[in-house]
């Protein structure tokens, strides 16, 4: 029986106000590959990044890929915020 996927959600908090979320979304989008991302609004000038990323259906995967992300410079913390399970 072959694995399934899992659908991640990810918030990508950046450092600061200062932190480009233009250049952060570029490294994220060119190491990642995510299906979807944005930035959304938390308010005094502060956004976060949501990612939503397909992976395979393994064990820790998840976190890792969220132990990758924490590496980008510009980036504070990163959270999974939602996971269900792929077609």
């Amino acid at each position: 029986m072959s694995k399934g996927t899992v659908i991640v959600t990810y918030r990508v908090m950046p450092k600061g106000v200062e932190t480009d979320l233009n250049r952060l979304q570029e490294e994220i989008n060119k190491k990642f590959q995510p299906q979807k991302m944005e930035v959304v609004p938390i308010g005094f000038g502060l956004n976060f990044i949501k990612m939503i990323k397909v992976l395979d259906e393994e064990e820790g995967l998840a976190d890792r890929v969220a132990d990758e992300i924490a590496t980008i410079e510009g980036v504070q913390s990163v959270e999974i915020i939602g996971m269900s399970r792929g077609l």
